[in-house]
Parts: C-alpha cells; sequence; structure tokens
C-alpha cells in the first residue's frame, strides 16, 4: 500500500514516468490528457456529499466555472488543481493517475510493476533466444560434421 507524496515527489515522479525534462511540463500533459481527472473529482466530490455549489464556493469560483471545470469544458490548471484535492482530502496522484485510485498505488509503485513485468519479459525472451542459440549450434555442429 503506498503512502502519500508531497507535491515536490509527485512531481518529480512525474517527470521521470513521463520523460519530461521540466517537471511542470508533465504536470500539465497530464492533466490535459488525463480526461479521467474530471470523472475522479465528480466521483470523490459525490461520495463526500460535496454539492458543485459548495466545491466553487470552497474554491472561490462561480457555479458555472465549476461545472465547467469538472465537464472538461474549461482546462484545468495545476493551482486549482492542488486545491481540489486538498478540499476532497485526496492526493494528487489519486486525482491523475488513470488506475483506480482506491487500489492505494503511488507513481513509483507503478513504475516498479511496468519495470518488473518488463524484467520478467526480457527474462523469458532471453530463456527462449538461449534454446534457440542451442538449437543452432546443434545444427551447425551436424553441419560442419557433415562437411568435413
Amino acid at each position: 500500500m503506498g503512502t502519500k507524496k508531497s507535491r515536490l515527489e509527485v512531481v518529480h515522479l512525474a517527470t521521470f514516468s513521463y520523460g519530461y525534462d521540466n517537471p511542470w511540463d508533465s504536470i500539465f500533459a497530464l492533466m490535459k490528457s488525463n480526461s479521467s481527472i474530471k470523472e475522479k473529482i465528480y466521483e470523490i466530490r459525490r461520495k463526500k456529499g460535496i454539492s458543485q455549489e459548495k466545491m466553487a464556493q470552497m474554491l472561490g469560483i462561480s457555479d458555472t466555472s465549476f461545472r465547467k471545470l469538472e465537464s472538461g469544458k474549461t482546462t484545468l490548471v495545476s493551482n486549482r488543481l492542488w486545491n481540489i484535492a486538498k478540499i476532497l482530502e485526496v492526493s494528487l496522484e489519486e486525482l491523475m493517475l488513470e488506475e483506480d485510485f482506491n487500489t492505494g498505488m503511488t507513481l513509483a509503485d507503478i513504475e516498479r510493476q511496468k519495470f518488473q513485468t518488463e524484467i520478467e519479459s526480457l527474462k523469458k525472451e532471453n530463456t527462449i533466444l538461449k534454446q534457440r542459440i542451442l538449437i543452432l549450434t546443434e545444427k551447425y555442429d551436424g553441419y560442419v560434421k557433415k562437411v568435413k
């Protein structure tokens, strides 16, 4: 089970995970490309019993602005995302990750899992290649004996 990360850790992990030079570029790219953020905001807000009007009030914006934000008609800016996470009492990771936030996995957990899967895949491929080398070596040795 993962632990909550600081803003700096989330930015660093997002930069590492998505290969951006500038950490803020990675955050903005995630916010623009991840349509599930608005769905998570909606889902968490509803589970916590917070109305759109109350959420808008807590963010210091109009009801209409929040509705547009939650529906994806308005681009979500980083400061607003931090504030929403704070109000909903969730980590930034929970809002940004495409994975189910109920799993408790952090970006680091997910990256570690991806690496482990890739390593296992490469090990299997390596075993297959070793077997092919043995077969080809036997065929080659047999061919050389026939030629002599």
